[in-house]
């Protein structure tokens, strides 16, 4: 993360190949690789990698959800939402693949999705969305209490 602040991203992409050969069956070895790979505007590789993340660890969300964001950002709405929609249902424990399909679906405009996406999360694990910090912007708790 520091050699990609400092704008050394050929140094960061050498340290993200070095873990992920030290690291093979690490999920987020795969997610740092593909956050170079996005830095470089290598979409291709960057989904390749983050496909790699979730193969290696399927019970991690972040590859996902990831995933999912960089389809957001490249533009390509029917992946993302598929891709947030796969987390949810490979990951059933978790409330953060469904938080981020609420946090899609209202980047949207899709507030009934992003409410419903919300009290799924909340169903699933109280705990995290009481925890979870950024349940506490307006938007989200605007979207909470309708």
């Amino acid at each position: 993360d520091i050699s990609r602040a400092e704008g050394m991203l050929d140094e960061a992409l050498d340290w993200a190949q070095q873990t992920v050969e030290w690291m093979p069956d690490e999920s987020r070895s795969y997610v740092a690789l593909a956050r170079v790979f996005e830095q470089q505007a290598e979409w291709e590789m960057a989904v390749m990698a983050y496909q790699e993340s979730m193969e290696q660890c399927s019970a991690v969300a972040e590859g996902y959800i990831q995933l999912a964001l960089l389809q957001e950002r490249r533009g390509d709405l029917a992946g993302a939402e598929s891709t947030y929609q796969a987390a949810a249902a490979t990951l059933p424990k978790s409330a953060w693949g469904r938080v981020a399909m609420g946090d899609y679906y209202a980047r949207q405009g899709k507030y009934a999705q992003a409410i419903a996406a919300y009290k799924e999360g909340q169903k699933v694990d109280p705990a995290y969305l009481a925890s979870c910090s950024s349940l506490a912007t307006p938007s989200r708790a605007a979207l909470r209490n309708s």
